[in-house]
């Protein structure tokens, strides 16, 4: 198993108006000083795979299905009238 060591996550969701709401996250991998030049070269390689294949064609999809949309009922439940922005 690898473990991710260097790994920043930033997540935050910003109004855009009364029914919709933007989900912002951003997951920095750091490099590892210790990695020999030839597993930086794989590392490279696996996040452009997943920056142009994996998450446009399901990463995406399943994030906001499974992640987002799980606490909608929850968030929706929490204000019983309009929010002002």
């Amino acid at each position: 198993m690898r473990v991710r060591v260097h790994t920043v996550l930033i997540l935050w969701a910003v109004p855009i108006d009364q029914h919709t709401t933007r989900h912002f996250l951003w997951d920095a991998v750091l490099p590892d000083p210790n990695r020999s030049p030839i597993g930086h070269a794989v590392e490279k390689l696996r996040l452009v795979l997943f920056r142009y294949l994996i998450y446009p064609t399901w990463w995406r999809w399943a994030y906001n299905k499974r992640y987002v949309g799980q606490d909608r009922k929850v968030l929706e439940s929490l204000y019983d009238g309009d929010e002002y922005l």
